[in-house]
């Protein structure tokens, strides 16, 4: 959590609060931190991966704090201002722990469709096994489309997060888990449309085999 020197010493300044969403490790910080300094009328940046709370010291009446969250906003990272004098927010229905409780309701969301989606799976593949035969589960295509499902509903959170921050230029954790997943997926799709190409399907293994 380095803080950027001041670079104008003795105009007066003013301090903003924002709270950040979304960060996940120490480069989501350095991310977040240059893109505030990147702004006109900012000084420095501090932020605190642990309270999701960016504190920023800009010229004194340069920095709109909505508009500073805003551009946090477009880049990945949910941001809004802290107590901010005038809003017409629901400041108790934006608390960091409400904010919080959202994201762990959608997550919790996210999880069982993955489950629901894995279990499909694993009742397709007891057919190689010689345990449990339902007609369909062990088609091929079926398991494409479980794949696809993955990613469109509980997978598009990482895809679009991890976008954004590449075209921010702050690639995150998203970026790698996204192009990971991304990677394996078309080239599993490529094999199941050509196999003679002799490529592993890595989301629908053993089923290409």
């Amino acid at each position: 959590m380095q803080v950027i020197p001041n670079q104008v010493a003795f105009a007066p300044t003013e301090t903003i609060t924002l709270d950040v969403g979304g960060m996940k490790c120490a480069g989501c910080v350095k991310a977040v931190e240059t893109h505030l300094t990147q702004q006109p009328g900012v000084i420095s940046a501090t932020v605190n991966l642990v309270t999701q709370i960016a504190t920023v010291d800009c010229e004194l009446g340069k920095v709109d704090p909505v508009f500073l969250a805003q551009k946090l906003t477009e880049t990945g990272f949910l941001t809004q201002p802290r107590h901010l004098p005038g809003s017409t927010v629901d400041e108790k229905a934006m608390t960091p722990a409400d904010r919080q409780q959202l994201a762990t309701q959608q997550q919790v969301r996210r999880m069982g469709i993955a489950l629901t989606l894995l279990l499909f799976s694993a009742i397709g593949h007891l057919v190689h096994f010689g345990w449990l035969n339902l007609p369909g589960l062990g088609n091929i295509w079926f398991h494409w489309g479980l794949s696809t499902l993955a990613l469109i509903f509980p997978g598009r959170s990482i895809i679009v997060d991890g976008w954004r921050g590449l075209r921010h230029n702050a690639p995150n954790m998203d970026t790698l888990v996204g192009l990971g997943v991304l990677t394996a997926y078309i080239t599993s799709f490529i094999a199941l449309l050509f196999p003679n190409l002799g490529w592993e399907c890595f989301s629908m293994n053993p089923l290409c085999s």
